[in-house]
């Protein structure tokens, strides 16, 4: 999945679940990436700790994205209005138990 994509993809990092959908271990790319070997430790954990904040900041970007789209369609469901149900396959509003 890096090959020859390892700007871009550094940031990116493998989630390994369990059945109980329990989050076992994770893999980040830019620990695997090879083309990082050039540099000096403190210099190579200075951009693993770079891209580690940069997927932070974009996984609260999707949790933002998919809680405002949740919010619309719970709005336009509230008034009668066509709402989106699903994206990709997902629901867009929550089931609360």
């Amino acid at each position: 999945m890096m090959n020859c994509r390892e700007r871009r993809t550094r940031s990116w990092q493998l989630d390994v679940y369990e059945d109980d959908h329990k989050k076992v271990f994770e893999i980040p790319f830019a620990a695997l990436d090879r083309t990082l070997d050039h540099l000096n430790a403190v210099m190579r954990q200075a951009v693993e700790e770079s891209v580690r904040r940069i997927r932070s900041v974009k996984d609260t970007f999707q949790a933002a994205r998919i809680t405002v789209g949740e919010a619309k369609s719970l709005v336009a469901r509230s008034r009668g209005k066509p709402y989106l149900a699903a994206d990709r396959g997902r629901k867009v509003i929550r089931d609360f138990r």
